[in-house]
């Protein structure tokens, strides 16, 4: 991809200062990974296909639809394909994460993320990605560094009652292929559009 250099005092300018008090895990619940003003139909459609669970205690877990049981029998459930553990310095709005579990690239399970927060909403966080913890630190402070296309993004609450979402997650990991999970946690336009996020958010709504 592109690389581009800005000065992220006025990214995080733009989304705004951080509301956590410090020790309090910034944020909890349902999300989906969406770009800036999408509407609330197709984030709805996202977190249809694959979700994020941000845990008060800072853990996470990733689950995607099981596309051949829904497509066999009509019956939702998500499947587990990554976990990991975050910790988050509130003076600094640095995440700092360690992956255990991640069946996206079976070769690369244990690693470290770093994340700058800007604003935290009820419903809403805005988030850069960085490589190392000196580039996150740099990112916090004003500093520039050297971004890809999608390193900035938010996090949008799924607008799907967590108690649906949660009742309906399995047990087992994903089997699926590396391919198959990469297509839900970063759906194509026509897969978001498409018939299996309709119907399973039918199936979701239905009493």
């Amino acid at each position: 991809m592109t690389r581009w250099r800005i000065s992220l005092m006025a990214a995080l300018a733009l989304f705004g200062t951080l509301p956590a008090a410090a020790g309090d895990y910034p944020y909890a619940g349902f999300f989906a990974d969406t770009g800036k003003g999408e509407p609330a139909e197709t984030t709805a459609a996202r977190c249809a296909l694959a979700f994020f669970e941000q845990r008060p205690d800072g853990s996470f877990g990733h689950y995607h639809i099981d596309n051949k049981t829904f497509r066999a029998t009509g019956t939702v459930q998500y499947l587990h394909y990554r976990e990991g553990s975050c910790s988050f310095d509130s003076l600094t709005r640095i995440e700092t994460c360690e992956s255990s579990l991640d069946l996206t690239d079976r070769d690369d399970q244990v690693y470290d993320m770093y994340i700058v927060y800007g604003e935290i909403g009820a419903d809403r966080v805005a988030y850069t990605y960085a490589d190392t913890p000196a580039e996150a630190a740099a990112i916090a402070t004003g500093g520039e560094a050297e971004l890809e296309d999608d390193d900035t993004g938010y996090y949008v609450r799924c607008p799907i009652d967590a108690a649906v979402l949660r009742a309906h997650i399995a047990a087992q990991d994903s089997s699926y292929s590396e391919g198959a999970i990469n297509a839900f946690d970063d759906p194509a336009s026509s897969l978001l559009k498409g018939d299996l996020a309709r119907g399973v958010l039918e199936k979701l709504k239905s009493p």
